[in-house]
């Protein structure tokens, strides 16, 4: 990662922090809410109250150390009346001459709902400071002696420090009758109680005004009262007209301020908040508050979070601000909610003081909620316009109001539900005949993109979509003034087609324009998340930004509280965990993929929906890029399990999950060392996906969403063919001509994957191609012709047409690195270039390698985590490097390239936690690097020792505590090495012809092989001390030499041998295992080998007997007959019978 990105990602990370860690779950509390990170606009601008710490995963937040403060003012008491009348038939009965009440569903339910919260967190109720009046409570007696003499209207008790609120839910109606006609002015509107009375005035009937509570008596009542501040809050019908009340002369004014000011509490004020000034709502459906009530709960638990730690209050004003962005949209065109003071002074305002101890978690509308939901399609993992491309956002509500209500939250993000509500809406619609024209028109894109499929994608109808739609951005002459949701669908579906530059243009300015409509209707929060989301999903998968990609899908997941519903923060989650992993910044990756695999319980306690399976196959693949395989096959199988339940199983979208997570444990095998193994697997899963394609086009009539289904199979297809090449192509035995052939099937098939990805995939795939054909050919001539070589003219030219059709796709400043190391790769490979007859400078590259060590150049300065394809590819190319042959080849190049390639190998071998079955993967790089360190050092021995014990072990390596002499065994390159470090002389290198088979066969028999005689004498030489052993590094778990476990040609490694935990799996009927080497001649005849030698595995060194020559005639074929010859030795001229280290190269 540069210098610039870290920066980038260290303020991002901070700005998450600071904006997301306030509210997360704490151990044991209650997740059906699916509760994990505060709204970004619920976190306070400055620290908030000291509270426990809390953990998100596994990480601990630092919680906020200031306690919230008034900054000294205060009410001495908090006085409030709540009333609510739902005017029930029984209530009244005994009324007499009461005529007739429209009943009220909830106006007991508003009023009981503000006094319980102004009780729990406002202060409000102590010493009996609030009461509540509901149903036949509430009398026009009951009510106006608390208003008068009672509870508000109490000189004795109300002092001019405290604070009076009034708050009426039920009926209320103009001043029609006798005395409004005599004083209109005084009169103009009243609360009915429920015990007030009609008159049969002919054939209807009127309010007999004196049995109702007479408005301006009320503001008059309120006005007397010496409390500082009152406050009235009016939930019905023609409650607006208690701003015709005149107090103190004049009319009161609208509301002006919005802000906290600290002198606002000194002056006194009367105000009034009403629902209305016609007709009232009482809300509708399962609505359990009207909307104006609901508006006010939702705003009383939303603004406290948003408060300065300072200044922990806020006023009426700021209040109805909150309460209005809830209220707009949801309410009759006649009812428009005010706020206004009923004097004229306006110089003060009330104030609401929350409870700094209580929690507020801010309520997330139905309306919000089945939004959110809508986003998440039955298999998160994909795009939502990948699978349902006719979810547009300008209709998404007309959709929901088609879709029937369901309890179970796992049902609502059925894509098959979502499909049947929407030709639901498309019927609806079409029967509206005053439907205006932006309606009409995404009307028409609806059916559009409804129509059943028969063709192999959507290309023709998105395309006709979007003609429409930039047909009505020229026509609307504006584009600020086109709405938010076209320019949103009309950046979908660039994104889908390819035309990624528009796209994130017009994903842009959609969030512009939702952020202005914001403003007017809370409903529009949803759609903002959703486009934040749609260009996340650009930048993460297209255009490779991904820090931008983290910040969109934090941002969207920050937008709404607690309330907001468990699969939206899964799949908000998780595309964090991608953004990071891609990114190198696995840690947290994997915490996120935590906190979203917790969340699932909140909505699928069974582990039975395909969200779930989702949530945990990502945690796999985060898993995987850790190096953490073990635990990624724990999670692929969890997924698995759930797929393949009987409600899941003909589920297309799940089929193809299933085949994402076969293709994961087949990328498991190989990364552990199991080519064979990789290879079949995938063998296995292609042809199935050829199956699953051909049964899917016998039922495309039969499938709505067939293109989307089938493009997505198709995916499946050419990153499986595109695995299986690159088993041939990194193996341990690497076959470039089946990695070639792979590769080009994989090239046949690209065509018919998602045109968003299209043209990345197929410019990585030329550029591998490109690489295995040249390697192939390489390969080819080496074996007939011998080294050195050069590729034959028509793979030269086929590579070179292949490296040119992947330079003309896209803009290589945005190419992933994976794809920038192919190219560079494929520039590499010989004849890669045109050969220029000048040769280059000294001590520069060649020209075909130019761009390859530049490249890796520029990594090597980096502190980024490279992820495990990015490192995979490193390490090929520092092996390709080693590996090249070149008439001016430089040593100290080669040795330099061969220290870096162990570093990768380090860096992947400390992900993995050493699991032995990662050594085997990572054994062809450790062994190039040992054997460039030979061939062009051989005397640095004690580099090469420490090569082995980590190439072995997978641990670092760490000198032994005093000076000790070491005698190393390693295979390498057809050949066995022995490698002595005396505690004086010079180290030196054995190497002999012995194969991985003839030293396990020694290990794990009697038969001991002969040690060189110069080993030999240079044991004899070592000056040890008194109880000085030599230290013997010898067991290799990759090629099964000294361990009691299973030989590389069976799956999977019995572990790795070390000091505390030594081998202990043994071969049925094996004896120990022991140095395949007789060492009883090595040393002096008054020492033997246990007093001398010291076996790093603290395993007794075994005693073998002397080798017995074989009798005369022939042997059994087969057998492992013993030796007495010694071993094949290299030899110098001088002495044909003695082995020596090798020669030092020519200079």
């Amino acid at each position: 990662m540069t210098t610039r990105t870290q920066h980038q990602w260290a303020i991002r990370l901070l700005v998450v922090a600071i904006q997301g860690m306030a509210w997360t779950p704490c151990p044991g509390q209650d997740l059906t809410t699916g509760a994990i990170a505060a709204s970004k606009d619920d976190v306070p601008s400055e620290p908030e109250a000291a509270e426990p710490a809390v953990t998100r995963g596994d990480r601990r937040l630092t919680p906020r150390s200031k306690a919230p403060s008034t900054g000294g003012i205060q009410y001495r008491k908090r006085w409030a009346l709540v009333v609510g009348i739902n005017y029930n038939a029984a209530d009244r009965e005994a009324i007499k001459d009461g005529g007739t009440s429209r009943e009220l569903k909830n106006a007991e339910n508003d009023a009981s709902a503000v006094a319980e919260l102004l009780k729990a967190k406002y202060g409000y109720g102590q010493d009996g400071a609030l009461e509540l009046l509901l149903g036949k409570q509430a009398t026009k007696e009951e009510i106006s002696k608390r208003l008068g003499q009672g509870l508000l209207g109490n000189t004795e008790e109300v002092h001019e420090d405290d604070s009076v609120v009034f708050y009426f839910s039920g009926h209320g109606e103009r001043g029609e009758g006798p005395a409004a006609e005599k004083q209109a002015d005084s009169h103009p509107g009243f609360l009915l109680p429920i015990d007030f009375k009609r008159l049969k005035v002919g054939e209807r009937e009127e309010l007999f005004e004196t049995s109702a509570i007479d408005l301006a008596e009320v503001v008059r009542m309120l006005n007397k009262c010496p409390a500082r501040h009152k406050l009235l809050i009016l939930d019905c019908c023609h409650s607006g007209t208690v701003f015709q009340i005149q107090v103190t002369g004049a009319a009161g004014g609208q509301f002006e301020h919005q802000d906290n000011d600290p002198t606002l509490f000194g002056e006194r004020s009367l105000q009034a908040v009403t629902a209305s000034r016609d007709l009232a709502s009482d809300g509708q459906g399962q609505d359990k508050n009207s909307p104006f009530t609901r508006s006010l709960l939702r705003a009383l638990n939303a603004v406290p979070p948003k408060l300065p730690r300072n200044r922990y209050y806020f006023t009426t004003n700021q209040l109805f601000h909150a309460m209005r962005a809830y209220l707009d949209g949801n309410l009759p065109p006649k009812q428009s909610p005010q706020c206004r003071w009923l004097d004229d002074e306006r110089n003060g305002e009330f104030h609401f003081f929350p409870d700094p101890g209580a929690s507020f978690v801010e309520e997330v509308s139905r309306e919000s909620r089945q939004l959110l939901l809508a986003m998440v399609p039955s298999t998160f993992g994909n795009w939502w316009a990948d699978e349902m491309p006719w979810f547009m956002p300008g209709l998404r509500l007309e959709i929901l109001k088609d879709k029937l209500e369901s309890r179970s939250m796992a049902d609502e993000i059925d894509k098959d539900k979502l499909r049947e509500a929407a030709r639901q809406s498309v019927r609806r619609l079409e029967e509206d005949a005053h439907l205006p024209a932006p309606l009409r028109l995404r009307l028409g894109h609806l059916k559009t993109m409804l129509q059943l499929d028969q063709q192999k994608d959507r290309n023709e109808q998105m395309l006709s979509v979007v003609k429409t739609l930039k047909a009505s951005v020229e026509t609307s002459g504006k584009r600020d003034e086109v709405e938010a949701v076209d320019l949103h669908y009309l950046a979908v579906l660039q994104h889908k087609l390819g035309d990624h530059a528009e796209a994130r243009t017009n994903y842009i300015q959609a969030l512009q324009r939702y952020e202005a409509e914001e403003k007017m209707s809370l409903l529009v929060r949803p759609l903002r998340a959703l486009c934040l989301l749609d260009l996340g999903m650009l930048e993460l998968t297209v255009l490779n930004d991904y820090p931008e990609a983290f910040r969109r899908f934090t941002e969207a997941e920050s937008m709404f509280g607690l309330g907001s519903p468990a699969p939206f923060k899964v799949y908000c989650l998780s595309k964090q965990a991608d953004a990071l992993r891609r990114d190198g910044i696995t840690g947290p990756a994997e915490r996120r993929m935590d906190d979203a695999i917790q969340l699932t319980e909140a909505f699928d306690p069974k582990s039975e929906h395909p969200l779930t399976a989702s949530a945990w196959k990502y945690y796999a693949w985060a898993c995987m890029e850790q190096w953490k395989f073990p635990q990624a096959a724990e999670k692929f199988t969890r997924a698995s399990e759930i797929l393949s339940l009987p409600a899941n199983l003909n589920r297309d979208e799940c089929s193809i999950d299933r085949f994402h997570i076969d293709h994961g444990l087949a990328m498991i095998h190989r990364f552990q060392g199991r080519d064979d193994l990789a290879l079949e697997a995938y063998r296995t899963l292609t042809p199935a996906l050829t199956t699953a394609i051909t049964e899917l086009e016998a039922r495309k009539v039969e499938v709505s969403n067939f293109a989307e289904v089938r493009s997505l199979l198709y995916d499946r297809l050419v990153n499986s063919l595109e695995r299986q090449a690159d088993c041939s192509m990194f193996g341990r035995d690497p076959n470039y001509a089946e990695a070639a052939d792979d590769y080009r099937r994989a090239l046949l098939k690209v065509d018919q994957t998602p045109k968003a990805t299209r043209d990345q995939v197929r410019k990585d795939l030329l550029y591998r191609r490109a690489i295995a054909l040249s390697l192939q050919d390489l390969q080819a001539e080496r074996r007939t012709q011998g080294d050195p070589a050069q590729p034959s003219a028509s793979i030269l030219q086929l590579a070179r047409h292949l490296r040119t059709a992947a330079d003309a796709i896209g803009s290589k400043k945005s190419d992933p690195l994976k794809v920038k190391l192919s190219a560079a790769l494929a520039y590499a490979c010989p004849g890669g270039v045109e050969q220029n007859p000048k040769p280059p400078a000294a001590g520069a590259p060649q020209p075909n390698l130019a761009d390859l060590c530049k490249l890796l150049e520029e990594l090597r300065e980096t502190s980024r985590d490279f992820d495990r394809d990015e490192l995979e590819r490193l390490m090929f190319a520092y092996k390709f490097l080693i590996e090249l042959e070149s008439p001016d080849s430089d040593p100290f190049l080669k040795i330099e390239y061969a220290d870096m390639l162990l570093r990768l190998c380090q860096s992947a071998i400390h992900r993995a936690a050493a699991d032995p079955d990662v050594l085997k993967y990572l054994r062809p790089y450790y062994d190039v690097a040992f054997l460039a360190k030979v061939k062009y050092q051989p005397d640095r021995v004690k580099e090469l020792i420490e090569l082995v014990w980590e190439a072995t072990t997978g641990t670092p390596y760490h000198k032994p505590k005093t000076i000790r002499p070491v005698l190393a065994l390693y295979l390498a390159g057809g050949r066995c090495h022995l490698l002595l470090d005396p505690t004086r002389g010079t180290p030196t290198m054995f190497a002999l012809d012995r194969s991985a088979e003839d030293l396990r066969r020694a290990s794990q028999s009697q038969w001991a092989l002969s040690c060189p005689v110069d080993l030999q004498r240079a044991l004899r030489r070592l000056d040890l001390k008194a109880d000085q052993k030599v230290l013997l590094i010898w067991r290799d778990p990759v090629e099964g030499i000294g361990t009691r476990g299973p030989s590389p040609s069976l799956p999977g490694l019995a572990g790795r041998p070390t000091a505390e935990q030594p081998i202990t799996a043994a071969l049925e009927g094996a004896p120990e295992p022991g140095f395949p080497f007789d060492l009883r001649s090595s040393f002096s005849y008054q020492s033997t080998p246990e007093q001398v030698i010291e076996d790093i595995a603290s395993v007794k060194l075994i005693q073998k007997p002397e080798p017995q020559r074989a009798a005369p005639g022939p042997s059994t074929q087969g057998a492992h007959q013993p030796r007495t010859e010694p071993a094949t030795q290299l030899t110098l001229p001088e002495d044909q019978n003695q082995a020596s280290s090798p020669p030092p190269p020519k200079s």
